[in-house]
């Protein structure tokens, strides 16, 4: 791929993670080019940041140019500007460190999907094939949305990694209980607030689900079908979130104020969780 050039003028081939630094520089991740560019706040240059164009080259312990990626489909940069990404195809979550520019792994083991090591390192555990979503909060901790093993897990600075809700079994269960021994169906989207709350897009039960920080309970505060049932669709604006139908939510997104956004199959909707 093009580098060093505006990024206006660059073609680009399958973009799809985003995320920003503090100085406004942006990061995104181009599925078909094996590769992660950044484009500069000050000029509008891209560069290439992480990849070298080449998949079959992935690898540890190398600049991030020089080691291949694999579908990055998630990206989180902590305030030290250390960029978390996710590889989907190698169940891994790796990190670029900024002082270094140096690609360590985080999480997971190259090409083997799986579930294992909670209580343990992060380097030693497993994580699904198919994790989509890496969010981190104002600590450092990451959230993992490790989809088809319908948990969400999470990775403290020390890189111990747990499991803060879900038990790995495909369902809809657990609303005003514990996360863990609650049940999803296909999470797409984390978000993590000041609070330290969870908002998860439990997206094949159709619900926007919230993990409470000060107990560990969950409960669903959007999506119709009440405690149990799984009701997809559209049926109109302007209702109580725990009355609106909604499909299949997939990303998500909240402001300081208490509303979050998340994307549907046609639609960005906007919620307030002020008044469910």
């Amino acid at each position: 791929g093009a580098n060093g050039v505006p990024a206006t003028t660059c073609e680009l081939s399958r973009p799809y993670a985003i995320t920003g630094d503090t100085n406004g520089n942006i990061y995104f991740s181009e599925i078909d080019n094996y590769i992660i560019r950044r484009v500069a706040y000050t000029d509008g240059i891209t560069t290439i940041y992480a990849g070298n164009t080449d998949p079959s080259s992935t690898g540890m312990l190398l600049p991030a140019t020089s080691t291949g990626l694999d579908e990055v489909v998630s990206l989180w940069m902590d305030s030290h500007g250390n960029l978390y990404y996710l590889e989907k195809q190698l169940s891994v979550i790796r990190v670029i460190v900024k002082s270094s520019g140096i690609v360590f792994n985080v999480a997971g083991s190259e090409g083997v999907g799986g579930f294992s090591g909670d209580g343990g390192n992060s380097t030693n555990a497993l994580i699904g094939q198919a994790g989509e979503n890496l969010y981190g909060d104002s600590i450092g901790k990451l959230y993992l949305g490790d989809r088809y093993n319908y948990r969400i897990r999470k990775i403290t600075k020390d890189w111990i990694i747990s499991t803060i809700a879900g038990t790995g079994f495909l369902a809809m269960s657990g609303d005003y209980g514990a996360a863990s021994s609650a049940q999803m169906s296909g999470v797409k989207g984390i978000w993590v607030n000041s609070n330290f709350n969870a908002f998860i897009s439990d997206s094949d039960n159709c619900r926007i689900r919230k993990v409470y920080f000060s107990d560990g309970t969950i409960r669903t505060i959007g999506g119709a079908g009440g405690s149990t049932g799984i009701q997809c669709g559209y049926n109109g604006e302007d209702l109580p979130f725990t009355s609106s139908m909604l499909e299949s939510p997939n990303s998500i997104w909240g402001n300081t104020i208490g509303d979050i956004y998340f994307t549907v199959k046609s639609r960005v909707k906007k919620a307030s969780t002020n008044s469910k």
